[in-house]
């Protein structure tokens, strides 16, 4: 055994070899290894130590653990510093814009992690490499985006007269979800709309929906006198919401509710009552929907029964629930197709309760279902024409509400009265007993008296009132020019026109878009052309 120098120890060989990596790995049982090769090195021998120093694995695992923290002990120039400042910010306004980009056109993010789109960026966007997983943008960067936009809203919004409109809908998991968009009034062609705001609720109730406007208008800096209206569908909880939130911004702030939505309720009346019919049309659905294959036999089994007539040869249009008029078309198909489907339905094999109950329709069944069709068709076209027309006008429409209500209104009184139509009599006198024809008859008369009685209702309300008759001479050219020709336009137009009378007389003429007025501008110059005409 080798002798080792008096009062040597291994902080002495430690000191001695430090710059070769050499380190104490433990105290008590005095261990020494070197830090590049990671292996234990016998400190007690010199030469032992100077061997393992100029061994070339040695070397060369030194040369590597320097080259890698090079970058560590180099200090960093002031231009490098810069430099990669730049570059930090020049990422994350890339990253940002990016996903800007994607929520403002509608494109989820996980689109994002497809490879496809990755190698599409990696390969024509420089810097695409740095952008994150889909997650990291969700989680990071999409707040971000929306404070800042909810920053833009708060500034365009400041100190002017807006108006919210407000609806609620359910999202994939079933949560219910309360929309409010705001419209700055101003005189421009072109409407000003925002989102002010997407909010959860517990439920779909007056005051929770009240209490989610209110938190809008706090976050958003709104005063209270600047909320001149609130646009909402005819639901009975909106209307509840508004009257409370009238006490908190004024008696004076107007409520406009959804005709398309009210005549809607109107017309969900039918499918209560007409319940033969609406039976058929829920069977039928059930037995269409999700089954392909018995589309595909029921097609050839319309072209085989009618081979030069391809105007038959449609599906059944299966009626959905957020599409209004769709129950509408879905029993006008049955009562025209009910023998044909009656004869396909009962061939099936299989058993379910929607075929069963084809099978089980007698020919009094089929004949009062074609009677109910018929009646829709003569009696509640005018109505679903409506609803399309009010759920599409992209103009000023409101002085042309109140003649196609009280049309309505009349058609209705009529069937009330046991007025019916010809084809609906001749389709009731197909029945083949006097009692069915004379219990066919009292519910159709009762279907009428339910629809004049539930659209008298929304029309007799004061505000409904009010609306109607002063769009109504608003919207005339001939009174539009009478009001330009008035020395204080404003003032006398408050003073004769009862509805606008609420209106603060500052920009006055902005608030008048709560009567609809889209294209202000365009109304202004139809009226001076009456002016040259005059």
């Amino acid at each position: 055994m080798a002798k080792m120098p008096k009062n040597l120890t291994i902080f002495d060989r430690e000191r001695e070899m430090k710059l070769d990596g050499f380190y104490i790995f433990d105290q008590r049982d005095k261990i020494m290894m070197c830090k590049f090769c990671n292996v234990r090195v016998d400190w007690t021998r010199k030469d032992t130590c100077k061997k393992h120093v100029a061994n070339d694995t040695h070397k060369r695992k030194k040369q590597l653990f320097c080259q890698a923290n090079s970058t560590v002990s180099k200090q960093i120039s002031i231009s490098d510093t810069v430099k990669n400042n730049k570059l930090k910010v020049q990422k994350q306004e890339f990253v940002s814009d990016f996903v800007n980009m994607m929520l403002e056109s509608n494109i989820p993010l996980e689109k994002a992690d497809h490879p496809a789109m990755r190698e599409w960026l990696n390969t024509h966007v420089e810097g695409a490499g740095d952008l994150p997983s889909a997650n990291t943008l969700r989680e990071t960067y999409v707040p971000k985006i929306g404070q800042s936009n909810k920053e833009a809203v708060r500034h365009a919004v400041e100190n002017k007269q807006i108006v919210f409109l407000c609806d609620e809908t359910t999202d994939k998991v079933g949560r219910c979800i309360f929309v409010v968009l705001i419209r700055v009034l101003r005189c421009s062609s072109v409407p000003l709309m925002y989102v002010g705001g997407v909010k959860e609720l517990t439920a779909a109730t007056g005051s929770e929906c009240s209490r989610a406007i209110l938190s809008i208008v706090a976050e958003l800096g709104i005063k209270f006198e600047n909320v001149v209206g609130v646009i909402t569908d005819s639901a009975k909880y909106m209307t509840t919401c508004v009257t409370s939130l009238k006490c908190v911004f004024s008696d004076g702030m107007v409520h406009v509710q959804c005709w398309a939505h009210k005549l809607n309720i109107i017309a969900s009346l039918w499918s209560a009552n007409l319940t033969e019919l609406n039976m058929c049309v829920a069977n039928a659905k059930h037995a269409f929907v999700n089954a392909r294959k018995r589309k595909h036999r029921y097609m050839s089994f319309l072209k085989d029964k009618y081979p030069e007539d391809e105007t038959k040869h449609v599906l059944f249009p299966l009626p959905i629930m957020t599409r209004w008029t769709s129950w509408y078309k879905s029993a006008n198909y049955v009562g025209e197709h009910v023998d044909d489907l009656v004869e396909f339905l009962s061939a099936e094999e299989e058993g379910s309760s929607a075929i069963v109950h084809f099978k089980n329709l007698s020919q009094d069944d089929v004949a009062v279902i074609k009677c109910s069709s018929v009646f829709l068709i003569e009696h509640c076209i005018k109505t679903i024409d409506s609803i399309v027309l009010l759920e599409g006008a992209n103009y000023a429409f409101s002085h042309q509400e109140y003649p196609i209500l009280m049309d309505l209104k009349n058609t209705f009184t009529l069937i009330s009265r046991g007025i019916l139509g010809e084809d609906t009599c001749t389709s009731i006198a197909k029945l083949s007993t006097q009692v069915k024809q004379h219990s066919l008859r009292e519910n159709l008369v009762s279907v009428g008296l339910k629809c004049v009685t539930k659209l008298s209702d929304l029309m007799n309300r004061i505000q409904v009132k009010t609306s109607f008759c002063t769009s109504a001479n608003f919207f005339t050219p001939v009174m539009f020019r009478t009001m330009l020709l008035m020395k204080n336009c404003t003032s006398q137009v408050q003073r004769r026109f009862l509805f606008f009378a609420n209106f603060p007389r500052q920009n006055f003429w902005k608030a008048t878009w709560l009567t609809n007025i889209r294209f202000h501008n365009f109304w202004l110059k139809c009226s001076l052309l009456m002016l040259s005409v005059f």
